[in-house]
């Protein structure tokens, strides 16, 4: 996210100054500050920098670089900041270098949680590199990472997905094919395509970022360690659970070797062993791993940090697939009470909560309750996000199997009608709701079109190749019981014989609504 000094002296020459040797001196002095690693060398060019606004513009920049690799982030964030005072006020203006300056504080908003203060900052550093017209293309790229990463954690996935694009094209541009440069795009990518449901494609992804990686492991533990935790995840989803472990305690071992015992990264790492013990359906071994990881980041990034919410938001799920309800609601209505209280009930960590808490409603049979705590998520998301975001139609979804749940039948059929008019062929996901119509067509004895949408439901999961997938034996299931509503024994008991396999693995459903 900071400019090397070679970086700078190419994009900086020119800064018309007046004095040139006095210029080249402070350049000078300023990679020097920067190789002995010195608070007082930055102080001292602070001031000598003063008479050349571009110049100190710089050095103020470079002065907060230093601060955030001591992470002494008010420190950076100061400086960052009067980086940026100066820098708005040079004529003609530098667009480049004011662009790595909204980049560092849009990066530093990022990396502390704050995703509403970092999106703007760092979309504004992309039109001002644009505006540059390939002054710092490597520059460029961070901030197209940076801001695809912001929008991954607001479920702006198609907008990620473009941003991880451009970013990937410039670094393939202008760096060599096996360069470590390339993971973050490349593992941004693999995440994208795992959350739309394209696990084929996301474990594609994955290998690739992992195999770049690797090639820059002893420099940048962090992005191999990333590569290493997603991949995993990914073949635990695809059933491929042998290795999937290799690559969690390889993790597991780069995180003991390159980060503090109390760490994001070592908590990443407990937080993916906990995903793929979920997977796996070991849900006790999944609990003390889920805990492990709320404990790590509660310390290493805060109590009310995104990633701590998450966290707990993903024991409180693996809790009452246990069955251990109480627990569960208790994480989940004291930080939903949090964030209503401290950031306001519009909050996206918030509504994710309220989201996790309906379906741990649903679970225990509380419809109502469920139903209404959806249907708020829904409101809210269509009021912030429009009636075209492709998110609705998860927000439809989750509704519908509430008003199923209570026999509405046809307040259900037309949520899940409206959720299918969002299809996207990219998102497995919309198998699902097909499975879900499927089960209220069923339900009107509408056994025809009940059959067809089972097998487009199914087809769909296994053009993906996700034959394996957990989610299957609730569809098996119920298309099962339609076939033996109509007569078709034999297929029945084929079909259910697959699904018991599945659910044996430790499957979770939702009473028929499939998650």
């Amino acid at each position: 996210m900071n400019h090397s000094l070679p970086a700078a002296l190419l994009l900086w020459g020119g800064l018309g100054c007046g004095l040139l040797a006095a210029e080249c001196n402070l350049r000078l002095d300023l990679a020097r500050a920067q190789n002995a690693d010195s608070e007082t060398a930055f102080k001292q060019l602070i001031d000598r920098a003063a008479h050349c606004p571009s110049m100190s513009a710089l050095v103020l920049n470079e002065t907060g670089e230093f601060y955030r690799t001591h992470a002494r982030f008010s420190d950076a964030a100061l400086f960052w900041n009067k980086a940026l005072d100066r820098v708005q006020t040079l004529a003609p203006p530098e667009p480049a270098l004011e662009a790595a300056i909204l980049n560092n504080l849009g990066a530093l908003d990022y990396m502390l949680g704050r995703y509403r203060e970092a999106g703007p900052r760092l979309e504004r550093s992309v039109a001002l590199y644009r505006a540059a017209a390939g002054a710092d293309p490597f520059g460029f790229s961070n901030a197209l990472l940076n801001v695809a990463a912001v929008y991954r954690q607001q479920a702006r996935y198609r907008d990620a997905e473009s941003y991880y694009t451009e970013c990937l094209r410039i670094r393939e541009r202008i760096l060599p094919a096996s360069s470590p440069g390339l993971a973050a795009p490349l593992d941004g990518l693999a995440r994208i395509y795992m959350v739309r449901g394209d696990l084929a494609k996301s474990e594609d992804f994955g290998r690739r970022a992992l195999d770049v990686a690797d090639h820059g492991a002893g420099e940048n533990a962090t992005e191999l360690l990333a590569s290493l935790n997603h991949l995993a995840m990914v073949l635990s989803a695809r059933g491929m659970y042998a290795e999937a472990i290799d690559l969690a305690t390889r993790a597991k071992v780069v995180a003991a070797e390159s980060f503090a015992p109390v760490s994001r990264e070592r908590a990443d790492v407990e937080n993916a062993l906990a995903q793929i013990a979920k997977f796996r359906g070991d849900l006790e071994e999944a609990a003390m791993r889920s805990r492990e990881a709320v404990r790590l980041y509660e310390k290493a990034v805060g109590p009310g940090h995104p990633l701590t919410l998450l966290a707990r938001q993903n024991l409180a799920s693996i809790l009452g697939a246990e069955g251990n309800y109480k627990p569960a609601r208790a994480l989940l209505e004291n930080a939903l009470a949090s964030l209503e209280r401290t950031a306001g009930p519009d909050d996206p960590y918030g509504i994710s909560t309220m989201r996790e808490l309906a379906a741990l409603e649903l679970r225990q049979k509380r419809y109502r309750r469920a139903s209404e705590l959806y249907r708020r998520v829904f409101e809210t998301d269509l009021r912030l996000l429009g009636a075209s975001d492709p998110r609705i139609r998860f927000d439809l979804n989750d509704l519908g199997s509430a008003e199923f749940a209570r026999r509405h039948i046809r307040e259900a059929e037309d949520l899940f009608l409206r959720a299918l008019g969002y299809a996207d062929g990219a998102d497995l996901r919309d198998a699902i709701v097909k499975s879900n119509l499927a089960q209220v067509y069923q339900a009107e004895k509408r056994y025809d079109a009940a059959a067809a949408l089972y097998r487009d439901a199914l087809g769909e999961f296994e053009q993906n190749g996700r034959s394996d997938d957990p989610r299957l034996g609730s569809i098996l299931a119920s298309y099962a019981s339609l076939l033996r509503a109509t007569g078709d024994y034999a297929q029945a008991e084929k079909l259910q014989a697959r699904a018991t396999a599945l659910q044996v693995r430790g499957v979770l459903t939702r009473d028929g609504h499939i998650t």
